[in-house]
C-alpha cells in the first residue's frame, strides 16, 4: 500500500548517552513506497474514453441480435459522410485525455492504479458508428457477404433519420459480448470501434472489466497488439489499459498471453504518441502488481530508461529535452518505475544498476528546482523512486562497493563514538575524514553515489522548502530519513550535511508545523533518526526545541494524532541525552504540562503517544537537581513517578537489555 502511515519502528541498539535514560528503538527507515506510494489522494490518467457516456442504450445480453446482423444494420446505413468520420474520429480517437494531478485528501491512493479521465465533449456511438460505416462503404462498395445494392442502401438510409443521432444507436444493441466478437472482423473500423467500446464500458462500469475477462476478452485483445494498424494498436492499448484497472486476474492474464514482452516490442517499435501513451499508462497500471514487478524489472525496465527517461532528462550532457519525449508519457514511465521501485531488495539492486537511471532523475529533479517547477507532478514520482532506492541503501551494497570506498563492513552499525565531524580526538577526527571521503569522491556523481551525495540532500532540502506538494515534500523527507538511518558513516555524514553543512535545520522547522499531518510526522521521523548523533544533538535541541514542543497536543480535544505526540516525545527523550540543560528547558515552559496531561490519558490502554509521554517524565524526575523547579512550577513527584510512568520505563529497560 501507499505510504498511508510510517511503518512500525524497528528496534535498534539503545541510544548513547546517560545511563539511566531508557532509549526508544530507533526508526531505520520507511518500507518502499508501494507505487502511488506517498500520499492519499492522488488522482492519476488510466486511458481515454472513446465517447461519453449516456449515449447508447445498454440492454440484456439475450436481447443483443447476432453479431452480423448488427454489422450489417450499421454498414447499411453509411454511404456518404465520409469527410465527416475523418473529423469525427480524429476529434475522439486520436484525442488526448484530459489528466488531473490535483490530490483528493478524501480518499485513499490507488498507488497501483490510474484514475481514468473523461474525454471533454459529448460524442455520440451512433454518429460514430454510422460514419464509420459510410467510410468503409466508400472504400470497399460493399462488404463482401453482406450484399446489398446502393439503391438500397439509399433507402434504408433515407428511411432512418438525417440525424446520426437516431441512426445505429436506435437500431443497433452493443454488449461487452459483441464488441470481443467484433475484435476478429476483417474490417478495420468494426475492430477499432469494438475495441473503443471495450475501453468506454470499462471506464463507465466496473462489472464490464469482469465481463471482459470472462469472456477471454484480454486474449483476444491481446492477439491484435501485432497489429500493423496504428488506429488498432492505439485503440487495443487502449481497451487493455481500462480493463487491466484494479483487476488483477486481468493483469495477470496480459502477462500469461506474453503480454510484457508485446507491449514493450510495440513501444520500441511505434512512433504514434499517443499509442505510447497508453502502453506507458498500461504498464503503470500493471507495475501496481507485486506478482509482475519482477518480470516488468527484467523485460521493461532497460527499454524504459534508454527509450524515455533518458531521452527527456537529457542525460548526460545535462540539458532536458523536453520537446524529445511527451511529457505525459515521461509522466506514465516515471510513476511506472515509482512502482517498480517498492519491489524486492533484488529489484532495488538492479534499479540501483541500471545505467543513465538515477543520473537522469537526478538531472531532471535539477532542472525543474533551477525551473521554478517544484510541484511538478513527474518531480514528485522522481523523487518517490530516489526515496525508495535509498531505503537500506548502506546494507545492500555490494561489499566490493564499500569496500572501494573505504568502509569497514564490520564498524557499521557498531558505531559506539560520538560521531566522524566534530572537534574529538584525533584518533576519531582521523576517522571521520577518511570516512568522509566517500561523499566527495566522485564529483560530480555517478549512478548509485548520487543516491547519498551531499548535491542530492541539498536537492532534497530545496523541494521539501519550495515545492507546495505534500507528496513531494514526504518523499523528500522520506529519503532524508532513510539516508540518517544507517549508524555507519552514510548516517553520520548525511546528518551532518542536512545540519551544518546545507543548514537544513531551518525548512524542517516549517516542515514542523505542517497543516498536513503526514508531513508533520515524516519530519519527525527524520528528526529522531538525526538526534541520535552526539555531533548534533546540541544544535539539534538549541534550534528545535521550542517548535517540537508546541507540536504536543494541548488539551484533551486536541486533534494532533498519537504517531504524531509520541514522535515529537521520543525525539524530545534522545536529545534530552546529550543535552541534559534540556530538562530546566522542558520545566519551565508549556511542554511539561502537556506531558503530565498525555501521560494521565487512556489508563486501561494507553496508547503510544502516553507511553511515549509517561517514559519521558519518569527521565526528567531523574535529574535531581531540577525537582526544586518542578515543585515550583506545580508539579509532585507523583506527577513523575508513578505506576504508569514506572510500568513503561520498566518495559521498555528490559527490552533495551533484550536487544
Amino acid at each position: 500500500p501507499p505510504l498511508v502511515g510510517q511503518p512500525p519502528l524497528v528496534g535498534q541498539p539503545p541510544l548513547v548517552g546517560q545511563p539511566l535514560l531508557v532509549g526508544q528503538p530507533l526508526l531505520v527507515g520507511q518500507p518502499p513506497l508501494v507505487g502511488q506510494p506517498l500520499l492519499v489522494g492522488r488522482t492519476l490518467l488510466v486511458g481515454q474514453v472513446p465517447w461519453a457516456a449516456g449515449t447508447y442504450r445498454r440492454v440484456q445480453r439475450a436481447q443483443s441480435p447476432p453479431l452480423e446482423e448488427q454489422l450489417h444494420a450499421v454498414s447499411v446505413s453509411f454511404h456518404r459522410s465520409s469527410q465527416r468520420l475523418d473529423r469525427v474520429v480524429k476529434y475522439n480517437w486520436n484525442q488526448t485525455s484530459a489528466q488531473t494531478s490535483a490530490p483528493n485528501a478524501g480518499n485513499d491512493a490507488v498507488t497501483e492504479e490510474l484514475i481514468p479521465a473523461k474525454t471533454k465533449d459529448p460524442i455520440d456511438i451512433g454518429c460514430l458508428a454510422e460514419t464509420a460505416n459510410r467510410q468503409d462503404q466508400a472504400r470497399t462498395q460493399s462488404l463482401g457477404d453482406l450484399s446489398t445494392t446502393s439503391e438500397t442502401q439509399e433507402a434504408q438510409v433515407a428511411s432512418k433519420t438525417a440525424s446520426c443521432s437516431t441512426s445505429v444507436a436506435d437500431s443497433v444493441e452493443w454488449t461487452m459480448e459483441t464488441a470481443i466478437t467484433a475484435l476478429a472482423h476483417d474490417k478495420m473500423d468494426y475492430v477499432v470501434y469494438g475495441a473503443n467500446f471495450i475501453q468506454h464500458e470499462c471506464f463507465q462500469r466496473p462489472e464490464a472489466k469482469k465481463e471482459l475477462y470472462e469472456l477471454d476478452g484480454i486474449e483476444r485483445l491481446m492477439e491484435l497488439l501485432g497489429s500493423e494498424e496504428t488506429e488498432v494498436q492505439r485503440a487495443v492499448c487502449g481497451a487493455i489499459r481500462n480493463g487491466v484497472f484494479e483487476e488483477n486476474d486481468s493483469k495477470l492474464e496480459v502477462r500469461d498471453q506474453g503480454g510484457l514482452q508485446k507491449l514493450v516490442q510495440l513501444l520500441g517499435q511505434t512512433k504514434d504518441i499517443e499509442t505510447r501513451r497508453q502502453i506507458t499508462g498500461l504498464m503503470w497500471n500493471l507495475s501496481s502488481n507485486e506478482q509482475l514487478k519482477s518480470e516488468l524489472i527484467e523485460e521493461a525496465l532497460h527499454p524504459l530508461t534508454s527509450s524515455i527517461i533518458i531521452p527527456y532528462a537529457g542525460w548526460p550532457d545535462g540539458d532536458v529535452k523536453t520537446m524529445d519525449v511527451d511529457p505525459d508519457i515521461f509522466y506514465n514511465t516515471t510513476g511506472c518505475l515509482r512502482n517498480l521501485s517498492s519491489a524486492s531488495p533484488e529489484g532495488r539492486k538492479q534499479m540501483r544498476e541500471c545505467e543513465g537511471l538515477i543520473d537522469s532523475l537526478v538531472l531532471y529533479i535539477q532542472f525543474t528546482i533551477a525551473n521554478n517547477q517544484e510541484d511538478d507532478k513527474s518531480t514528485e514520482n522522481c523523487t518517490c523512486v530516489l526515496h525508495n532506492l535509498a531505503f537500506q541503501l548502506e546494507d545492500e551494497l555490494p561489499s566490493a562497493y564499500i569496500e572501494r570506498l573505504g568502509w569497514r563492513r564490520h564498524l557499521l552499525g557498531q558505531q559506539k563514538s560520538p560521531g566522524c565531524f566534530g572537534g574529538r580526538s584525533p584518533k576519531l577526527k582521523e576517522e571521520g575524514e577518511t570516512e568522509n571521503v566517500w561523499a566527495e569522491e566522485m564529483n560530480p556523481p555517478q549512478g548509485v553515489a548520487w543516491l547519498w551525495h551531499r548535491l542530492v540532500v541539498r536537492m532534497y532540502l530545496a523541494l521539501i522548502a519550495r515545492s507546495t506538494r505534500t507528496c513531494t515534500q514526504e518523499a523528500s523527507l522520506g529519503a532524508l530519513q532513510n539516508l540518517t538511518a544507517s549508524t555507519g558513516p552514510m548516517g553520520t555524514a548525511i546528518t551532518d550535511s542536512i545540519s551544518r553543512g546545507e543548514r537544513g535545520l531551518q525548512h524542517l522547522r516549517r516542515t514542523l508545523h505542517s497543516p498536513n499531518s503526514r508531513v508533520c510526522s515524516a519530519t519527525l521521523c527524520l528528526l529522531r533518526n538525526m538526534s541520535r548523533h552526539p555531533g548534533v544533538q546540541a544544535e539539534l535541541a538549541d534550534t528545535l526545541v521550542p517548535d517540537l514542543a508546541a507540536v504536543l497536543p494541548v488539551g484533551v480535544n486536541s486533534a494532533t494524532p498519537d504517531d504524531t505526540t509520541a514522535l515529537t516525545c521520543q525525539v524530545l527523550h534522545a536529545l534530552l541525552q546529550g543535552r541534559p540543560q534540556l530538562a530546566r528547558t522542558l520545566a519551565q515552559g508549556p511542554a511539561l504540562p502537556c506531558l503530565v496531561e498525555l501521560s494521565r490519558r487512556e489508563q486501561n490502554a494507553p496508547s503510544s503517544a502516553s507511553k511515549a509521554a509517561s517514559n519521558l517524565l519518569y527521565n526528567l524526575w531523574l535529574f535531581r537537581d531540577l525537582h526544586s523547579v518542578y515543585k515550583k512550577a506545580g508539579f509532585t513527584k507523583s506527577d513523575f513517578i508513578n505506576t504508569r510512568t514506572t510500568k513503561v520505563y520498566h518495559s521498555l529497560r528490559d527490552r533495551k537489555t533484550s536487544l
